[in-house]
């Protein structure tokens, strides 16, 4: 069996040893592997771990055992001696059965899901876009605040903009904007590439460029903010 990790730290040197995970049985289990094979990143990294195996036990055979699987507890070194909270932002498995992806749970997202407002910061907006993507029933009628470049164009209807992130998907040559359209009575006073801080309540409606129904934001306010130099890295 083979896991695939995408982890969110501020630590350079951080190591994974161990993960524990409560399976739906209830069983915890500790995961462990043979190999690792880790590619470094700002603000995280990405990890193939191959020889995995449930205890003592080799892991092969038994991936739907995974199925709506929590993890308990993560096992981290750094070199460092320091020690931060990481956010383990997309975990698959896969072996010949097939592969099995793990959601991402509201406990482990790096922002507070219980405040009024769920503050994004600027290493969490990658995390953040793609929930939101993905979550309706955990975001409808929520308000965020996070910064962002604007993006505007003719064809956009008026008091409406996108703020985004301009992020690496895979590779240097492979940056896209990364943001949802939002209603703003500012929107008319901005020009695409202003960065502003944005506090807004998430809708999902129809929307022509989402090809579907997609989160829509109703700006609550939008004031200018400091440019954030770093692109989003998955």
């Amino acid at each position: 069996m083979i896991l695939y990790l995408s982890v969110s730290t501020d630590l350079e040197d951080l190591v994974i040893d161990y993960i524990e995970v409560k399976l739906a049985t209830g069983a915890t289990i500790s995961l462990n592997w043979d190999e690792s094979d880790i590619e470094r990143l700002d603000g995280g990294f990405r990890a193939r771990y191959k020889g995995v195996y449930f205890n003592e036990e080799y892991a092969n055979g038994k991936i739907g055992s995974l199925r709506k699987m929590q993890i308990d507890r993560i096992g981290i070194y750094a070199e460092s001696g320091s020690y931060s909270d990481i956010v383990i932002t997309e975990m698959i498995f896969e072996d010949a059965e097939g592969e099995i992806e793990q959601e991402l749970l509201e406990e482990d997202l790096p922002y507070d899901m219980k405040a009024d407002v769920i503050e994004i910061s600027p290493d969490a907006y990658g995390i953040w876009y793609i929930d939101a993507l993905d979550k309706e029933e955990r975001y409808d009628g929520r308000v965020v605040e996070f910064t962002a470049m604007t993006l505007k164009a003719p064809e956009f209807p008026k008091n409406y903009f996108v703020p985004g992130r301009m992020a690496m998907t895979c590779c240097e040559a492979d940056m896209t904007f990364l943001g949802f359209v939002c209603k703003a009575r500012e929107a008319r006073h901005l020009e695409t590439g202003n960065w502003v801080k944005v506090r807004a309540r998430i809708a999902y409606e129809f929307w022509q460029d989402y090809d579907g129904v997609g989160p829509v934001l109703y700006a609550e306010s939008v004031e200018p903010a400091e440019e954030i130099k770093e692109i989003v890295q998955f």
